[in-house]
C-alpha cells in the first residue's frame, strides 16, 4: 500500500513538471500589425464595431483569450492559425473605459498593439406616431438602442416625466407604451447606463398646427368625409377629429382639402429650415395614388417615400417644404396660401386613408 502511494506522488510529481515545462516551452506570442479581411498588407490603425480584422504575428495558434477595446470575446467565435486571427470586433461597450488596444493572451503571455474601435452614439431621431394616446405602443426610432441596453431591464424612456414602459428593442427603434397623463409638447429622453439623450421633436407638439380637421372645407365640400371616430369601421382619433376617406374613387383628380391658411413668415423666408407633418394610416394598400399640392403642383407619392400600407396605425409623415414649395414657389408671405390637395392617379378601387394634424415644424 504504500509503495502504491509512493509511486502516485510521484507520478503527480511528474505530471507538474511536464506541465510547467509545457509553459515555460511557449513562445511569448507577437502581433505585428492589424489588416482588414479583403487587404492583408495594410495595416489599419482605427475600425468600427462589426467589422472583421486580422491580427497578423507569431504564436497565435496557442492564444486562450483575446481582449478588444475591453470586451472579451470568446474564442470559439474566432479563427485561429499560427501566424494569424481572424475575429469580427464585437458589437458591444466595454463595462469600463475603452481601451482602444486588441490583447492576445497565450496562458501569462501578452501581447498587444493599439487599434481605435469607433463606437457611434446613441441616436434618438423621433417617434413613429408623434400623436399617439396614451396606453398606445409607439416606436421611439434612432439608432444603437440595442448597443447602448435601452430594454425593460437596463434602460428608461421618459415622456415628460412620466416614464414609458418599453415592451421591446432593436437596433432601430425602442418600443413603448405611452404613459398616462402626458401633456402636449412634451420632451421626450432616453436614458441608458452610457448615454442620455432627448428627442429633437415633442410629443403631440401642436405648433402652427394649420389644419386639424375641426371646421369646415369652404369649397371643397368633403365635411361629410370628417369623423370623430364613432362610425362603424373609423379606426380611433389621434387628436379629435380626422379626415376619412373609404370609398371607390373613379375619378382621376378629386379635391378633397381646400381652406386657406396662413403660413409663418420664417418659413417663406427659408424654407430649408422647415418641414410639413402630419398622421396618416391607411387600411389599404396604395394602388398608385398620389396626392398632388394643387397650388404648389407638388406631387407626394407614398409609395416612393416607402408609406404602403399602416395597416390602420397613425403614423407621422414628414415631407420636406423644399420639396412642398414645388420649383421654388413663393408669395407674399403676408397673404394666405391656398393649402389645397388632391388624390390622384391609382386604379378605380377603394381608398381607405385617414388624415389629421397637418403643421409645420421647424427643424433647427
Amino acid at each position: 500500500m504504500k509503495s502504491k502511494f509512493c509511486f502516485f506522488m510521484i507520478l503527480c510529481a511528474l505530471l507538474f513538471v511536464a506541465c510547467d515545462n509545457d509553459t515555460d516551452n511557449m513562445a511569448q506570442p507577437q502581433v505585428m500589425k492589424i489588416t482588414s479581411t479583403t487587404d492583408l498588407e495594410t495595416s489599419l490603425s482605427a475600425c468600427n464595431l462589426g467589422d472583421w480584422v486580422v491580427v497578423h504575428g507569431e504564436g497565435l495558434d496557442n492564444v486562450t483569450s483575446i481582449n478588444v477595446n475591453g470586451v472579451e470575446l470568446n474564442i470559439r467565435d474566432v479563427f485561429r492559425e499560427a501566424n494569424r486571427i481572424t475575429l469580427q470586433i464585437p458589437r458591444e461597450l466595454p463595462e469600463g473605459e475603452p481601451t482602444n488596444k486588441i490583447r492576445v493572451n497565450v496562458a501569462d503571455l501578452v501581447a498587444e498593439t493599439d487599434l481605435a474601435v469607433s463606437i457611434p452614439d446613441l441616436i434618438v431621431t423621433g417617434l413613429d406616431n408623434e400623436w399617439a394616446v396614451a396606453g398606445e405602443t409607439v416606436k421611439v426610432c434612432g439608432n444603437n438602442f440595442d448597443l447602448y441596453d435601452v430594454t425593460a431591464d437596463a434602460g428608461e424612456v421618459f415622456f415628460g416625466d412620466a416614464k414609458a414602459e418599453i415592451t421591446e428593442t432593436q437596433a432601430t427603434f425602442v418600443t413603448v407604451v405611452v404613459p398616462n397623463g402626458v401633456s402636449n409638447k412634451s420632451q421626450i429622453k432616453v436614458v441608458s447606463k452610457k448615454s442620455t439623450v432627448i428627442a429633437p421633436v415633442l410629443y403631440r407638439d401642436d405648433t402652427n398646427l394649420f389644419e386639424g380637421f375641426e371646421g369646415g372645407f369652404g369649397w371643397a365640400g368633403t365635411d361629410n368625409l370628417v369623423t370623430d371616430g364613432s362610425r362603424e369601421g373609423d379606426i380611433a382619433p389621434c387628436n379629435g377629429k380626422y379626415f376619412y376617406m373609404n370609398e371607390v374613387l373613379h375619378a382621376n383628380w378629386y379635391i378633397f382639402i381646400a381652406n386657406a391658411v396662413m403660413w409663418p413668415k420664417e418659413m417663406w423666408e427659408n424654407p430649408e429650415n422647415w418641414c410639413m407633418k402630419f398622421e396618416m394610416f391607411t387600411q389599404k394598400p396604395f394602388s398608385g395614388n398620389y396626392f398632388q399640392f394643387d397650388q404648389t403642383h407638388y406631387l407626394w407619392k407614398p409609395e416612393e417615400h416607402g408609406v404602403t400600407n399602416t395597416h390602420g396605425k397613425w403614423q407621422t409623415m414628414v415631407l420636406e417644404m423644399t420639396d412642398v414649395l414645388f420649383e421654388g414657389y413663393t408669395q407674399n408671405p403676408e397673404a394666405a396660401f391656398l393649402f389645397q390637395i388632391s388624390l390622384h392617379g391609382g386604379n378605380a378601387e377603394t381608398v381607405d386613408i385617414g388624415l389629421d394634424n397637418f403643421r409645420l415644424y421647424r427643424k433647427n
